[in-house]
């Protein structure tokens, strides 16, 4: 495979998955108390949030890739017709 059919298909997927999720979450940890013994902490879970034009950019980025790969084989093999 070409390098850009490669590149076309990992970007179709992240704007697979950036379609789908519409958001990357962590989980932040921190302590609160921390006194000998008895220690505390928080769990605070924050949101990334990913725009679908985000989604739509990578999917249309990998489509193009693919596009201009079919096009290198069609202008490739377009000169190997016999002419009668």
């Amino acid at each position: 495979m070409r390098p850009a059919v490669i590149i076309g298909v990992i970007l179709i997927v992240i704007g697979i998955i950036a379609l789908t999720y519409q958001g990357i979450t962590y989980t932040i940890h921190k302590k609160i108390i921390d006194v000998g013994p008895i220690q505390a902490t928080a769990e605070t879970k924050k949101t990334l949030p990913l725009p679908p034009i985000v989604g739509v950019l990578a999917f249309a980025g990998g489509d193009c890739a693919g596009h201009s790969w079919n096009e290198e084989i069609i202008s490739s093999t377009a000169g190997d017709e016999e002419v009668a």
